[in-house]
């Protein structure tokens, strides 16, 4: 939706830069997880591949934060 809004506003500079991204950004993010897990989750039990999936996601995440940081 955010790309979709920035292309129909001609991509104005002022709008990559105002703090509202950064919370689009972390609603996005924790959107996302919360689809993951949420599929087939019957009785408030979330399935082990979807929290297996969820664990490896997050290590590979962590582990590029800390390859972009020590670079």
């Amino acid at each position: 939706m955010f790309s979709v809004i920035f292309h129909l506003a001609g991509m104005p500079m002022w709008f990559t830069n105002i703090d509202a991204n950064s919370l689009w950004i972390l609603m996005s993010a924790i959107s996302g997880v919360l689809h993951i897990v949420a599929p087939s989750a019957v009785d408030g039990v979330v399935p082990r591949r979807n929290r297996f999936v969820l664990g490896m996601g997050t290590g590979v995440a962590v582990m590029e934060i800390c390859i972009v940081l020590w670079t």
